[in-house]
């Protein structure tokens, strides 16, 4: 078959270089087309065949022939890409009839030989049943699709649905092989986000501290009980209850502790006198102190004896 398209055009040897400077560039004329167009011929002649997809592939971009489309078929066959090599050899039957171009016959030949060597799978997905994405070797695949010809080389499957964990196989089967398999998604627990406006804010579920928010828990489904607390405000308290999968968010905003909103109550007792002890003279400071003033000692405080750091009230 290789031997028949090399005949549909006088073929010129050319140098390797010369084939690598017309896959990089578009033809200019019909001269320059026909150079690249044997510098192709050249590359398949080597096995060159990523050169010459490259030059042929130029060649269809600037004006599809006969000839340039079964050439790259030929490329892409002995890449491996059985079905770029049908598409071509497709459009090759559609064009008009060249003079020295291959009888349809022996394209449509072609055309079955290279479809029965790819690889049939049929994917099965067990669960979810519906919303499920499908690509292979990265390409997304049509919604709901489930069987596939592949090119008889190893293939990634990777197939996910929302609220599901992805699945990821390889395929890797011999021209004309039917392959099954089936995937079963394992779904994704629910998830729990907790916010609270008050800065510091510790969460503890269940119980159990988890952290400070904004918080994101993954969590068994079911109900949970949430507490938020924050230094100077009051402890808030949730149920929440979690179905098998998705997204919870609780927003909480915390309330200000009573104690601090009521405002400080001045002390009866204004004048609080610290003691510094130096090494040759102690320095007393009076100070109006406006705050609440909390004992350090349960022991009620003896006239005139202080002790380092420690605020007494004076004697009177």
């Amino acid at each position: 078959m290789l031997r028949a398209v090399l005949a549909c055009s006088t073929v010129l040897l050319a140098p390797t270089r010369a084939a690598a400077q017309s896959a990089r560039r578009a033809p200019e004329s019909s001269d320059d087309a026909t150079q690249q167009f044997r510098d192709g011929v050249r590359a398949l002649q080597d096995n060159r065949f990523a050169d010459a997809a490259r030059i042929f592939e130029s060649l269809r971009r600037a004006q599809s022939s006969a000839a340039t489309l079964f050439n790259l078929a030929t490329a892409y066959r002995g890449l491996g890409r059985v079905r770029d090599a049908l598409e071509c050899l497709d459009h090759y039957l559609e064009l008009p009839v060249e003079t020295g171009a291959l009888p349809a016959d022996a394209v449509r030949q072609e055309i079955a030989r290279l479809r029965a060597s790819l690889i049939v799978l049929n994917l099965a997905v067990e669960r979810p049943t519906a919303g499920v994405s499908v690509s292979i070797d990265g390409r997304a695949q049509i919604d709901g699709q489930r069987a596939f010809e592949l090119d008889p080389v190893a293939h990634i499957i990777e197939v996910a649905s929302t609220g599901y964990g992805s699945a990821r196989i390889e395929v890797d089967g011999t021209p004309g092989q039917r392959i099954s398999r089936t995937i079963s998604l394992v779904p994704i627990g629910p998830r729990l986000v907790v916010e609270a406006d008050a800065p510091g804010s510790r969460v503890r579920v269940d119980g159990a501290d988890r952290g400070r928010s904004p918080l994101e828990l993954e969590l068994a489904p079911g109900s949970h009980s949430i507490v938020v607390d924050a230094a100077g405000y009051e402890r808030t308290s949730r149920e929440v209850v979690l179905g098998p999968s998705g997204v919870v968010r609780l927003s909480l905003s915390l309330s200000r502790s009573r104690s601090l909103s009521r405002g400080a109550q001045p002390s009866s007792r204004p004048w609080l006198v610290p003691v510094i002890a130096g090494t040759a003279s102690a320095l007393v400071v009076a100070a109006v102190v406006t705050g609440v003033i909390l004992a350090v000692n349960a022991e009620p405080p003896v006239d005139g004896a202080y002790s380092l750091g420690v605020l007494r009230e004076p004697t009177r």
